[in-house]
């Protein structure tokens, strides 16, 4: 019977071992999509500064303004804005899968601290 009991603790600490890397690689790549998103607003921000400034500064207009195919330009840039916020969607999506997946308490947890509540019993 100790044998039974000393072969299945292994593999419950290899299982809990496993649960706990899933989990960190879940964080890990949430952290990732945060930072994605995050330089992207950095570097939007950044092209809205460049091309605001020497306008402030100087008084000048602005090359973009001047430019032929402007409607296309923010066609673009509003496109690839779309396609990056589908991903980071989908990825959120895929995250919140795999952390219920891995753990179904997991999911309980990461929605209570998205909504601010906490359903916990006393």
């Amino acid at each position: 019977m100790e044998t039974l009991v000393a072969e299945r603790q292994p593999r419950n600490r290899s299982s809990a071992e496993h649960i706990e890397q899933k989990i960190r690689a879940l964080d890990w790549r949430d952290i990732q999509l945060w930072c994605i998103g995050f330089v992207v607003l950095v570097v939007l921000a950044a092209g809205f500064v460049a091309l605001l400034a020497p306008q402030l500064v100087w008084h000048i207009g602005a090359v973009v303004a001047r430019q032929q195919d402007i409607v296309q330009l923010i066609f673009g840039l509003t496109a690839l804005l779309i396609l990056l916020n589908l991903y980071l969607f989908q990825q959120r999506l895929v995250i919140a899968a795999d952390a219920t997946r891995v753990d179904p308490s997991i999911a309980n947890r990461r929605t209570e601290s998205t909504n601010g509540r906490s359903h916990r019993s006393v």
